[in-house]
């Protein structure tokens, strides 16, 4: 069943807050199980609020009638039925959970392991995958009646909306191309050009490696359980099961959609670094992810950072605190991987400059070289300051990448360039040496000198 706005006067309807915001959300056709992940309210208190709008004429109903009346919720299925329903292969690693203060270990589940895995399933008992929200969804704050945690306070999470005008920015990637000088068109055959090597992709450590591969293994025996046992819980049920269930349960229960389900479990004492990875990169609301980074030590780690930062749902007042602490070196890696999505990335390069316009001499002197000066295409709009410039004139080994790009930045200064221009590697390449002259940078009588021959 589809429903769609009609045209109508809203003001003069009397609706809830609960029944506008329902409301808000259709803006054109749209079908109730669209409603319900849209809104985060219960498929049945959906349909009645639906059928509500039909009668006051605020929605046209395609069916031509309004909603039906909720079903009442089915009963969870026995273990019988669990081990009936279950593939006995076993599914794709979840590592061991690394001990750290103030969060307990995970209680392992062997039994219900054992129970889910006994029985193979036929081709007719498939059920199908976890039903995923779209990436650029942007969910607001779901309306957590009936949440047995007074203390949760809605009103101090503040979420941003990506702008527009950020998204439309040109991606800062190493491979981005700096436009020609029309001064350096003759020449641009002279010079041989230094093909840069891509960035290479940083070593993924033994513990993510084992948080990967244990995660490969109990994969789909937890979206099996969350499916056969939870999906058809009520919301109520589900919430007083996140604080008390451990092992393959709570595994399960750690791929809800409902960012108050991830907000029971933080209140479970067997919720640890494992289960906080895991929701890290498959929860895919906002809210949710606040909620889980209000825990420092789970912060802190840095797998639940780079599996945060590769959620395309990360909010940007998450992505700040990530970032903001680190080091340039580690926040231009961050500005060039490929698996983070592209809306991060312009943002931590936008953060980047920022960060580089207040670092020390030494730190920006740090990243231009161990980046063989790959960083500068990010850095537009930036400078060095006399302490970076110093560094940078005092060094005697240079690759002819670093001084290709150094050539090609339209803020190199003066001293660095008469610098690069008397290195011996330099003296025996022609087309890199005519391509420091050209700079609009470089000293006039320099310039005037390499003219008459005499440079």
């Amino acid at each position: 069943m589809k429903v769609r706005p009609k045209t109508i006067d809203y003001r003069q309807l009397r609706l809830t807050a609960e029944e506008g915001f329902v409301l808000s959300r259709v803006d054109g056709p749209v079908s109730v199980r669209e409603l319900v992940t849209l809104t985060g309210l219960p498929e049945g208190r959906v349909q009645e609020i639906v059928s509500k709008l039909a009668t006051h004429g605020a929605l046209d109903v395609e069916d031509g009638g309004p909603a039906a009346a909720p079903s009442a919720p089915a009963a969870a299925p026995s273990a019988s039925a669990i081990r009936a329903a279950t593939p006995s292969s076993p599914g794709p690693m979840r590592p061991p959970t690394t001990s750290s203060p103030g969060i307990s270990a995970r209680a392992s589940r062997p039994d219900l392991r054992q129970e889910v895995e006994a029985k193979p399933m036929t081709e007719d008992e498939q059920l199908p995958e976890l039903e995923e929200l779209p990436q650029d969804l942007s969910l607001p704050p779901p309306p957590l009646e009936g949440l047995p945690f007074e203390e949760f306070p809605l009103d101090a999470l503040p979420l941003e909306t990506p702008s527009t005008d950020a998204l439309a920015e040109e991606p800062a990637t190493e491979g981005a191309k700096r436009p020609k000088d029309s001064a350096d068109d003759s020449d641009e055959d002279d010079v041989e050009e230094v093909a840069a090597a891509p960035e290479p992709p940083s070593a993924m450590d033994a513990e993510e490696q084992a948080q990967l591969e244990e995660e490969e293994r109990g994969d789909k025996v937890w979206r099996r359980i969350y499916e056969t046992v939870y999906r058809h819980m009520t919301r109520e049920q589900r919430l007083s099961a996140a604080t008390s269930v451990n092992g393959d349960q709570l595994m399960a229960l750690c791929l809800d959609a409902e960012p108050a389900i991830i907000y029971a479990l933080l209140s479970n004492p067997r919720f640890g670094l494992a289960e906080a990875r895991y929701v890290a990169f498959h929860h895919r609301t906002q809210t949710g992810l606040e909620m889980l980074t209000r825990n420092m030590m789970i912060l802190k780690d840095s797998l639940v950072q780079r599996r945060l930062l590769r959620n395309p749902q990360l909010p940007d007042m998450l992505l700040n605190k990530i970032v903001n602490p680190k080091l340039l070196t580690d926040c231009y890696k961050i500005a060039i991987d490929r698996e983070v999505p592209e809306r991060s990335r312009i943002k931590t390069a936008n953060l980047l400059r920022k960060k580089f316009t207040m670092a020390g001499g030494e730190e920006k002197a740090a990243l231009v070289i161990k980046t063989e000066a790959r960083c500068l295409v990010i850095l537009a709009g930036c400078a060095f300051d006399a302490q970076t410039t110093q560094i940078l004139c005092g060094r005697t080994s240079w690759t002819l990448l670093s001084i290709q790009n150094l050539a090609r930045w339209s803020a190199t200064p003066p001293q660095l360039l008469r610098t690069l221009l008397k290195l011996p590697i330099i003296r025996t390449n022609y087309g890199m040496k005519k391509m420091l002259i050209k700079h609009p940078n470089m000293p006039s009588d320099v310039k005037r000198a390499f003219q008459t021959g005499q440079g």
